[in-house]
């Protein structure tokens, strides 16, 4: 039914290489579309969808897990997690099954990052929907959540809005 889960990795590959192209246009000869027009798969400039699950998921994994160190240090443990420094308005569109829906704010989201972190995030390839998973140290899942890529993709621009727009911290 969706072939999302076989071809996420090739959507990360032609996300890295927009990307790769966008940041060098004066060393092409031809048009960003026209560049991947001969990239096997990609037929029509219509097929390369830019909000695609390879590039949600480096995003959430580039603005969400790898600058926790920086949020520790300049901002406070809890500043990024408590509900007056970051609005999560997109906690709707995930589905939880574990713990339960009253999980507040901050243990979601800190619980979020980690099984991104490490990497326990499976994409169903029947229905396209990817599922997150935490493991506390006695390996138990403690939880569970699944979402869809327009679902993570309003997630994304919460975060991206919060560090970039709203406070210049990236």
């Amino acid at each position: 039914m969706c072939d999302e889960f076989r071809d996420l990795y090739k959507w990360v590959y032609y996300s890295s290489k927009f990307l790769t192209y966008c940041a060098y246009p004066c060393s092409l000869n031809n048009s960003v579309i026209e560049q991947f027009s001969k990239f096997e798969g990609i037929q029509e400039p219509g097929n390369f969808k830019t909000i695609n699950q390879g590039s949600v998921l480096m995003i959430l994994y580039g603005l969400f897990v790898l600058p926790k160190e920086f949020w520790e240090n300049h901002l406070g443990k809890s500043n990024f997690f408590s509900e007056s420094g970051f609005v999560f308005n997109s906690k709707g569109t995930f589905t939880i099954y574990r713990p339960n829906n009253d999980i507040d704010n901050v243990q979601f989201l800190r619980k979020l990052r980690n099984s991104i972190a490490h990497s326990n995030v499976n994409i169903d390839k029947d229905t396209g929907y990817i599922r997150f998973k935490n493991f506390n140290k006695n390996r138990e899942c403690d939880f569970e959540v699944t979402n869809n890529i327009p679902g993570l993709a309003k997630f994304v621009e919460e975060i991206s809005s919060f560090f970039i727009d709203e406070n210049n911290i990236i």
